[in-house]
């Protein structure tokens, strides 16, 4: 069947999956990444890379659309030779300059110099992260996407530890606690090679967690993002090691160029509006922990952000949970339980 996403029309496999992972296999294509492509794009738009490379071809549709909606010279590598065939249909139809190249994606790495290498494989990223990390130019830029949650967010404790060396509770903070832990992962691989890899967006949907690091060269720039890799205590455990450091750049905020039909989308506008407030604290506070609001009802979310910001603190709500709140600055646990329980 035929989808229109973005500016881009492409055939994908009509039993495509419209929300979750999906299965993998020829032509594939997940609807419910719809939000990763385009936040990319608009990330894209943004830094103006010369050579970009979707490295998981599948339907090709990240590739072209990256290629037609901003400009940019574009390799997709796919080793499938029937994924192969619909991509070179879907970069005829769409009149697209995109280059084709049927082999692994390690050995596309390897023969070009990308400044942005986009991984977004079926699992777990970490087998593809050295290869970018050691192929992509000095000030370049990696995406990626990983889908094995049960892993980051400890769901899976044996794996947590086995693949990412972590221990960590399944908790509300599950998903945040996840994608820092992601983080660490890529620039404690970075390190090893001295090139530091400093997270630029970070957001969680659905099944995916989705991470665009900025890589560059030198001892020091991993020195100091290593710092920022900490465990932290929670309720009397310790969990982690964790990123700790910021989620986001101030470039969303600030000087983000996102094409006007990626900013005018309302998923896609709403992430890129909110994703900077991330960044008032590592690790968000839950208004259903009853650990810490333990006076009955949940407080209204919306409310208690509202009283936060009549009172003069920063606040805003988290997309890591439905209750969550993130508050800037110094403030007493005791001075936000009155605040979100005041009449």
């Amino acid at each position: 069947m035929i989808i229109q996403e973005g500016l881009v029309r492409v055939e994908v496999p009509d039993e495509h999956r419209v929300r979750g992972p999906g299965k993998r296999g020829p032509g594939f294509y997940n609807a419910d990444q719809k939000i990763n492509r385009d936040l990319t794009v608009a990330y894209v738009s943004t830094v103006r890379p010369s050579f970009f490379l979707d490295a998981f071809g599948g339907s090709g549709i990240r590739g072209i659309r990256v290629e037609r909606e901003t400009g940019t010279r574009t390799v997709i590598s796919e080793i499938n030779p029937v994924s192969a065939a619909t991509i070179e249909e879907n970069i005829s139809r769409n009149g697209s300059r995109c280059t084709l190249i049927g082999d692994n994606c390690e050995t596309v790495m390897s023969e070009f110099k990308f400044d942005f290498i986009d991984i977004d494989p079926y699992g777990s990223a970490l087998p593809y992260i050295d290869s970018a990390l050691r192929n992509v130019k000095n000030g370049g830029h990696i995406g990626v996407t990983a889908t094995d949650l049960s892993a980051l967010t400890g769901s899976a404790g044996k794996v947590t530890r086995r693949r990412y060396s972590a221990n960590l509770t399944v908790d509300s903070l599950k998903h945040e606690k996840g994608i820092r832990l992601l983080i660490r992962a890529v620039i404690e691989r970075g390190a090893q090679y001295e090139m530091a890899a400093e997270p630029m967006m970070s957001f969680w949907h659905s099944h995916f967690y989705r991470v665009i690091f900025r890589v560059t060269r030198g001892a020091g720039r991993c020195d100091r993002l290593l710092e920022e890799i900490s465990p932290i205590l929670l309720n009397g455990r310790e969990e982690g090691p964790l990123w700790l450091g910021k989620l986001e750049t101030r470039l969303l905020d600030r000087t983000l160029r996102a094409p006007e039909h990626v900013a005018s989308d309302i998923r896609a506008g709403r992430f890129l509006r909110n994703l900077p407030d991330e960044d008032l604290m590592p690790l968000f506070i839950d208004l259903g922990d009853r650990e810490i609001f333990n006076g009955g009802d949940i407080p209204s979310v919306s409310r208690t952000v509202a009283r936060l910001a009549e009172n003069g603190f920063a606040a805003s709500r988290t997309h890591f949970s439905p209750t969550g709140i993130k508050i800037g600055g110094e403030w007493d646990i005791s001075e936000i339980r009155k605040i979100a329980y005041a009449k």
